[in-house]
């Protein structure tokens, strides 16, 4: 009976999570209750979330299309069955942390418990929860702390860790990035944690670099369906300027900086730096493949680390240098408990120090209120609505990265279409909408003379069109897409057309997971074994 009370504890804090409609005022909230949100609108029409039809004052936005996918997905879904997207948030959360419970290393499952509430407690969670809410970050700590333990023993699997990778990047890509740097680390720079034995020698590193280098191409073959055409889209949008620019620049960021971006999460994750080097210190675990690099990642965090940040390019791409906290928690979490019945209360009281004592640079917890988003809400209402909760654009504008270079004229095309109007014809014609589902628009118009058509549709290169069922050449009018209609009664059909790179993806995709699932039902069968 006793092992069915985490489980019975799991499932009520998930209820609770689910039932009480409030989020933490944080500072990316407003795209993480947007998009799940449009994931649900996308699903409940059977179309795939490529276009997020009701952003951009319902212009429409590539959205997650520029994003790790799976998290504002897997969101969407559970928001989809629970009836609102701030409750598919709130259970993508609260299941997420029940999987760190699971994934959490131990001997038996107190010790994982004991470790998985360290973490969930963490300044680098909290922190992160509270002040900026990055939800999709979030998820992927099940996943983070999985691949960190195969680096900290250096036991990589093509197959598994291939779909493991691949999952964390579609999860937040920029923990995929931290996790394969201090993999390929872990490969050259560390001894064996085995006493007794000698460092791995050349043989012994290639072999390890030979591992972990076919699980990266099995998770890039997996997940090249996204990010191959996210790469041929990438000239479209301001995405560097806009991650990297300004006070976003990892420089202004580091810990111990003057003037950071967010100087609340600054402080609290210097605190923690601080108390995770003193936890390591204390118990000996910084002696350790998990202690050193956890040492790694605090000083990558650090101003110590500034001239990697300037001149080494992937690290920009990380835009905020105090992620690396996260997978310093995760690697110093095992370290420290794995050394703990050796040094009892003393070691313990510095591990509980480095929780609470940066949660002092924290200010006061804000909720607000979920603005209830479900399938049926209308673009302005939503608007209204989150405006009303937590201040957010009421025209549900998406994020500068996810703008095309066109953006500036999207004003003009907004004022000559109105808040509503999803078609304009000029003077003299007269038109019906027949379909408008996100990624197909079906439109009837007729005019007695030559005429353009503008649609309440952001001009992407990916929109196809047809009149009359020939192709027609799109064109763009300020930022919304148009098309030139000849006299008389026209039927005009607008389509996302797949990328050849997403199509080409997916079909590699779908070999490799054949393979690892036959390798998988070969390994298993009773012949194999015998």
């Amino acid at each position: 009976m006793k092992k069915y009370v985490p489980l019975a504890g799991a499932a009520v804090l998930v209820v609770i999570a689910i039932v009480i409609p409030y989020f933490p005022r944080g500072t990316d909230l407003y795209v993480h209750v947007l998009w799940p949100w449009q994931v649900m609108r996308c699903l409940h029409e059977w179309s795939l979330p490529i276009w997020l039809p009701d952003l951009n004052a319902a212009f429409g936005s590539p959205g997650i299309g520029l994003y790790s996918p799976l998290g504002p997905s897997i969101s969407g879904a559970l928001g989809l069955i629970l009836g609102t997207g701030g409750r598919g948030v709130r259970a993508a959360l609260a299941l997420a942390a029940l999987a760190t419970i699971l994934v959490a290393p131990g001997r038996n499952r107190w010790s994982r418990l004991t470790k998985a509430s360290f973490v969930l407690l963490s300044p680098a969670m909290l922190t992160e929860f509270f002040c900026r809410f990055p939800v999709s970050q979030l998820l992927g700590v099940p996943l983070a702390w999985l691949l960190l333990e195969h680096a900290a023993k250096r036991k990589w699997q093509w197959d598994r860790d291939g779909v493991l990778f691949a999952l964390l990047w579609l999860v937040h890509a920029p923990t995929a990035m931290m996790v394969v740097m201090i993999s390929g680390l872990a490969v050259f720079a560390l001894p064996t944690d085995t006493p007794g034995h000698r460092p791995a020698g050349v043989r012994g590193r290639l072999l390890g670099a030979w591992r972990l280098g076919t699980a990266g191409m099995v998770a890039a073959g997996l997940s090249a369906w996204h990010w191959w055409p996210l790469i041929s889209s990438a000239p479209n949008f301001p995405l560097r300027s806009a991650l990297t620019g300004g006070e976003h620049h990892p420089l202004r960021n580091l810990i111990g900086v003057s003037g950071p971006h967010l100087p609340e999460i600054n402080i609290a994750m210097g605190w923690a730096a601080i108390g995770l080097l003193v936890a390591l210190g204390v118990s000996g675990a910084w002696k350790t493949n998990r202690g050193r690099l956890a040492v790694v990642t605090i000083v990558l965090a650090s101003i110590p680390s500034a001239p990697l940040w300037r001149y080494f390019e992937p690290l920009a791409w990380l835009q905020f240098p105090w992620r690396w906290m996260l997978p310093a928690t995760l690697l110093a979490t095992t370290a420290v408990f794995d050394e703990a019945p050796k040094r009892g209360r003393l070691l313990f009281g510095v591990s509980l120090a480095a929780i609470l004592l940066p949660l002092a640079g924290l200010p006061a917890v804000r909720l607000v209120p979920d603005p209830a988003l479900t399938v049926g809400t209308d673009p302005i209402i939503a608007g209204e609505r989150v405006m009303e909760s937590f201040s957010g654009n009421p025209l549900l504008v998406d994020v500068m990265e996810h703008r095309p270079l066109w953006w500036e004229d999207l004003g003009e095309t907004m004022i000559l279409l109105g808040p509503r109007q999803t078609v304009l014809v000029p003077e003299g014609g007269v038109s019906r909408v027949v379909g408008w589902r996100p990624l197909e628009r079906k439109i009837e118009v007729e005019s007695p003379q030559s005429a353009t058509l503008v649609l309440r549709l952001l001009a992407d290169p990916h929109w196809m069109i047809n009149v009359n069922q020939r192709p027609a050449p799109p064109d763009r009018w300020g930022a919304g897409l148009a098309v030139s209609l000849p006299p008389g009664r026209s039927e005009v059909e607008v389509r996302w057309a797949m990328d050849p790179r997403a199509i080409v993806g997916t079909v590699l995709a779908a070999i490799l997971l054949t393979l690892i699932a036959l390798r998988q039902w070969r390994l298993r069968t009773p012949e194999h074994h015998s």
